[in-house]
């Protein structure tokens, strides 16, 4: 009875296994049907345009099949090669914008191995397949690891987003140096091509560009290294070329500086040619975008301990901002700002409205305005700059003001080195306070 009962139970099971396997021989018929294969074999068999008519990939399969007729006029060997790619006996990718890029490609680039000679890769990766592939018909001569990364993104169709890195690898793909490369917003030379085909591995195209800059300008390895690092934090693909020079040409200068200066020297010089930079709130899991506090800053005819400041005032200001979270703009006040004229001249009262303002506020009169951020930040008082406008010349600063919010009493008004205000000014002060309904000790 035992030995009956296990030779049903192991039938029973072999009922099921060989009913999972038609399951799964159904889907992948299904799948056949329905997938790219009948597309493909339709282009390879199509004679004209109408042949697509009823099928719903039409819009694509007929503009593939018009820049195939395209190809046979061209070159009929070409034509040939692609049709193989197409006949195959099972489809390398499951989305026909692969196979629109490779079409492209024929036209773009000059073949060096004809498909027949491929060996197609073990992995079932799509992008993979089709690198391996871009390299055998199209790759003669060795090109740098960083474009590795870039022909990637351009097999899995994003391209669109990388034009300037799409146009550079097939410039190189030709057998071209980057310095013959015309897309360039600055000139290198053969030198420079020579350190970017042997940049290291770990750098991207945009890196392994500015280093081969560097390294070619005698810029020591590991600064090279340490500065296309920092990169990141840039928006542009080639907007350090704008100031890489005046980076070299200080590095170059002060070739004993110390490695902690001159770590706080390059993140402080690459963080303020940047449009914004995140900085974390402790507690807070967002971060928020800032300003740099001295946008497109240069470096010539300034000294290692003057840079130093600098530096010290930037990390003043995103520990104002950490302190002040989200909170580093202030409300707007509920006094309005003021303006008359003075002969000729302009006076003009408005609010600092932000953590930088304040900072450059403080910088700029040489005294701790910058201190008062907190108080800014809950709204308990409000700080305000008095400029007066010369004609013809800059703007000079007068005061600055602090105005207390809830009983509208003007606490102090100094003016740069905590002076105390001028007769004049305090005859401004005492217009914009009457005007305003404020109190003036």
């Amino acid at each position: 009875m035992a030995n009956r009962v296990k030779r049903l139970e192991k039938e029973l099971t072999l009922v099921k296994v060989e009913n999972q396997f038609r399951g799964r021989f159904k889907k992948e018929k299904v799948k056949r049907k329905e997938g790219l294969r009948p597309a493909l074999l339709l282009l390879v068999n199509a004679r004209s345009k109408e042949a697509f008519g009823s099928h719903p990939l039409e819009k694509d399969l007929v503009s593939i099949f018009l820049a195939l007729e395209k190809l046979r006029f061209r070159d009929v060997n070409l034509h040939q090669n692609f049709l193989q790619i197409l006949a195959y006996p099972k489809p390398f990718f499951n989305k026909l914008i692969f196979y629109e890029r490779l079409l492209e490609d024929f036209f773009e680039l000059e073949i060096c191995r004809n498909f027949a000679t491929w060996q197609r890769p073990k992995s079932k990766d799509q992008v993979v397949i089709f690198k391996n592939l871009f390299c055998h018909l199209f790759v003669k001569y060795k090109i740098p690891v960083c474009l590795d990364e870039i022909l990637d993104k351009y097999g899995s169709w994003e391209c669109h987003k990388f034009q300037t890195a799409t146009q550079i690898l097939f410039h190189m793909v030709k057998g071209n140096g980057l310095h013959h490369f015309p897309g360039l917003p600055f000139k290198i030379n053969s030198k420079v091509n020579y350190h970017f085909f042997n940049a290291p591995s770990q750098l991207d195209l945009y890196q392994a560009i500015c280093w081969a800059m560097l390294i070619g300008k005698q810029v020591p390895y590991s600064i090279a290294l340490k500065i296309v690092h920092k990169l990141g934090v840039l928006q542009d693909e080639f907007i350090w070329y704008k100031w890489l020079d005046d980076l070299i040409f200080f590095l170059n200068r002060f070739k004993d500086i110390s490695q902690k200066d001159l770590k706080s020297i390059m993140d402080f010089f690459i963080t303020q040619q940047s449009e914004k930079v995140c900085v974390h709130i402790p507690g807070l899991k967002d971060t928020i975008d800032v300003p740099p506090l001295y946008p497109g800053f240069k470096l010539k005819g300034r000294s290692v301990a003057s840079v130093l400041r600098f530096c010290e005032e930037w990390k003043k200001y995103i520990n104002l901002i950490k302190d002040i979270g989200k909170g580093a703009n202030f409300k707007t006040s509920r006094f309005q700002p003021f303006r008359m004229s003075y002969g000729k001249t302009l006076v003009v009262i408005k609010q600092v409205k932000s953590v930088r303002g304040l900072v450059k506020e403080g910088k700029l009169m040489n005294h701790c305005v910058a201190t008062y951020a907190g108080e800014c930040a809950s709204g308990e008082s409000t700080i305000w700059t008095m400029k007066l406008y010369p004609p013809n010349q800059k703007a000079k600063k007068a005061l600055t003001i602090e105005v207390l919010e809830e009983n509208g009493f003007i606490n102090e008004a100094l003016g740069q080195f905590n002076r105390a205000a001028s007769g004049l000014e305090e005859k401004w002060l005492v217009k914009w306070a009457e005007q305003e309904g404020l109190e003036r000790s």
